[in-house]
């Protein structure tokens, strides 16, 4: 290219000859190699011309070097081709749905906040062994880092959790290995398909719920608006409550009011759940278990009322006791959020109307907490949310009678 520019410049000063390139050097004949006789070249052979290396490269020579062909070295590292453009985006995916199985005839699951069928929502839906989920796409040796970094849980429960059985949501692991059929607990401590009932025992939901000792590690009980309490209640609508049984289906905003002394309410998910659907043990199964240093009470794959089953949510809570002064923790663990209202409460397919409440009330008018989302739509993103380091996981500490966010 520098020979045809100064050829240009020289304004026809190079040879039309068919060696033309050699004819014309604007270095001292010395390093043509070349004898000059009256401007006419009488040696032009080709071994001469060589130049030494390094000292008269020609462009033709020169232009081979991968260093001046920048393109052709940085197209090939991963870390030039950013996701945002190779990934397609979860818009270009499928068609709407409410639920995986609205996906499943064409291989896809749901992502349930934008409503798209999409290869995948986390690397577990991936089917073959080193793929990565890269915006709901299975990409093949493209992420090769860290669990978190994958959108993987990185909280596996208290080593009694076996990892045994992984719901099918975008959040957090639930905690499992404490016996019965799905691991949430033996059958005799699992409620009968239910609207608006609290567990009475085993078998049975029918007549006033049944209160459920708090195991020896609990001490005195649990201190809340200055009472101890000393058992509890399971209830269907996604909340466990003291002193007295909770059947309200259409969540209050928190704090209650005070007259009428309402019963403390601890609630992962308050909303209508409705567990007639079926398919009891597989899904729309709440159980409980009672250990001596904790309680914990699940509802997996519940639906909504009037007994519909095309969406489910699965959710957790854990309650241990700190201490011998009536102080607890409260976790829960959200691992499939697809529904946030019954029909009774003004929803319309699971979605609208009052959607569902999550929080602790202590009961006294006063002392409470609620988690982001509650009573709108957004409560669906506690899946993939935290006050912690774990998507799907909150923490709550209640000390001296009064919540606050823990870690």
């Amino acid at each position: 290219m520098k020979r045809v520019l100064l050829c240009a410049v020289l304004a026809g000063a190079c040879s039309s000859r068919a060696g033309g390139l050699n004819d014309f050097d604007s270095g001292p004949p010395a390093d043509r190699g070349a004898a000059i006789d009256g401007g006419v070249v009488t040696s032009d052979t080709p071994t001469v011309d060589v130049p030494a290396k390094g000292t008269d490269v020609p462009m033709a020579v020169d232009a081979g070097f991968p260093e001046d062909i920048p393109v052709a070295v940085d197209v090939g590292f991963p870390e030039d081709i950013p996701v945002a453009v190779d990934i397609p985006q979860p818009m270009d995916l499928g068609p709407t749905c409410r639920s995986d199985r609205d996906c499943s005839a064409a291989g896809l699951v749901c992502d349930i906040p934008r409503g798209a069928c999409v290869e995948c929502v986390r690397t577990d839906d991936c089917l073959v062994t080193g793929q990565s989920c890269v915006a709901n796409r299975c990409v093949a040796g493209f992420d090769s880092g860290t669990p978190t970094d994958r959108g993987m849980p990185t909280d596996r429960g208290t080593p009694t959790d076996t990892g045994l059985p992984r719901d099918a949501g975008p959040g957090a692991t639930l905690l499992t290995g404490l016996g019965g059929p799905n691991g949430f607990g033996p059958l005799t401590n699992c409620m009968v398909g239910s609207d608006d009932g609290s567990f009475t025992g085993p078998g049975s939901d029918a007549g006033t719920g049944a209160a459920i000792p708090l195991g020896s590690g609990f001490g005195a009980g649990l201190l809340m608006r200055g009472l101890r309490y000393q058992s509890i209640y399971l209830n269907n609508n996604g909340n466990v409550s003291f002193g007295g049984p909770v059947t309200t289906y259409s969540p209050n905003p928190f704090p209650r009011a005070a007259t009428g002394s309402p019963a403390p309410l601890i609630a992962p998910w308050w909303g209508d759940v409705d567990t007639r659907g079926g398919g009891q043990p597989a899904r729309n199964h709440v159980c409980f278990v009672a250990e001596t240093n904790r309680f914990v009470a699940t509802w997996y794959q519940v639906g909504y009322y009037a007994s519909h089953d095309d969406r489910s949510n699965s959710f957790q809570v854990i309650i241990t006791p700190v201490g011998a002064a009536g102080d607890f923790d409260v976790e829960f663990r959200y691992s499939r959020c697809e529904w946030t209202t019954g029909d009774a409460s003004g929803g319309t397919g699971g979605l609208g109307g009052t959607p569902a409440q999550a929080g602790v009330d202590l009961g006294d008018g006063v002392n409470f907490l609620t988690l982001p989302g509650s009573l709108t739509n957004n409560v669906l993103n506690l899946c993939g949310t935290s006050n912690g380091s774990t998507p799907g996981v909150w923490r709550i500490q209640v000390r001296s009678g009064a919540a606050r966010f823990g870690s």
